[in-house]
């Protein structure tokens, strides 16, 4: 047991110690582990797989096209998730299905327009909150997650950034269950924190066969110091991201973007396999974001149609 131990901690350790990286610059090059050290992370996500899901649907609703459920699962470390799940009313089972993950500090409910998009292109989806997020807040102290980074309490990020990431192969357990749903068609679409957490996950769950991500990269512009990458290191989307191919890869960015930075999401890009694509659109983040959704829906749906 201590050789397996040594085996996961020793690479982190190395790694940590051999950063050289400015607390105010980030050479992206820099931050990309070895291979031994890749695969140790790739442990950071591993579950047991015969842990009861104990699922329940809480609430159905009909709706314009779809049917909403609330749906609540078990995952690792006794946490219940509360997800909503999609069906589309009309068009052929079993459905393919698309993973919403939100961004930081929001929740499954704010996914509901890339919900629908999904649903009129004829996909199922599902979003969950994130850990300390939405329904899930309760658990932190009704937390809010940016206290996390303003307090630079990375290695409690990156716990729940992981944490998420595991919910969500919880959720794909879940819908393997679900006679409507095509399991073997799953793709995953995450947007600024939801895309940093997409990355790993995609990375290491084969049964996701398309990866998305809106306006997110290989880091957050303001957080560069290297105590930050050596905590985040397990969770940094540039260390996984070459793991997705040969399944696909999509990326949506903004030229004005100040958050993700043109040069990080760049960075992702080229560290990233066939097939991939990338977009950029006239827009920053968040409130300076607009309209991200309808800019980049045609996109996204014109890949899924090629690749799920």
């Amino acid at each position: 047991m201590l050789n397996v131990i040594l085996a996961v901690i020793f690479p982190v350790l190395l790694i940590a110690s051999s950063l050289n990286v400015q607390d105010k610059q980030i050479d992206m090059k820099k931050i990309i582990v070895d291979e031994c050290t890749r695969n140790a992370f790739r442990e950071f996500y591993q579950y047991d797989r015969t842990l009861p899901l104990d699922a329940r649907v809480l609430a159905s609703k009909p709706e314009n096209g779809f049917v909403m459920e609330k749906i609540c699962f078990k995952s690792v470390h006794d946490q219940t998730v509360p997800a909503l799940l999609a069906l589309p009313k009309h068009g052929d089972k079993p459905y393919p299905c698309v993973l919403i993950l939100h961004s930081a500090s929001g929740k499954k409910e704010n996914m509901r327009r890339w919900m629908e998009v999904m649903i009129g292109a004829g996909y199922a989806a599902m979003a969950l909150d994130a850990q300390y997020h939405g329904e899930r807040t309760h658990v932190g102290g009704y937390l809010d997650p940016k206290t996390l980074t303003d307090k630079q309490q990375w290695y409690r990020v990156r716990d729940f950034l992981i944490q998420t990431a595991i919910d969500y192969r919880r959720a794909i357990d879940y819908l393997e269950t679900r006679k409507e749903i095509d399991s073997k068609r799953i793709a995953s679409l995450g947007e600024s924190m939801g895309g940093i957490i997409n990355v790993p996950l995609s990375a290491v769950e084969e049964r996701i066969r398309v990866c998305v991500l809106v306006l997110s990269g290989g880091a957050v512009a303001r957080y560069t110091g290297k105590d930050m990458i050596r905590a985040l290191a397990p969770v940094c989307p540039m260390n996984f991201v070459s793991q997705i191919a040969p399944r696909a890869f999509l990326m949506q960015n903004g030229r004005l973007d100040k958050v993700i930075l043109p040069e990080h999401a760049r960075a992702l890009y080229d560290a990233a396999g066939n097939p991939k694509q990338i977009d950029w659109h006239d827009i920053g983040h968040g409130p300076e974001a607009g309209d991200y959704i309808g800019l980049t829906q045609e996109k996204i749906l014109e890949w899924l149609q090629m690749h799920l």
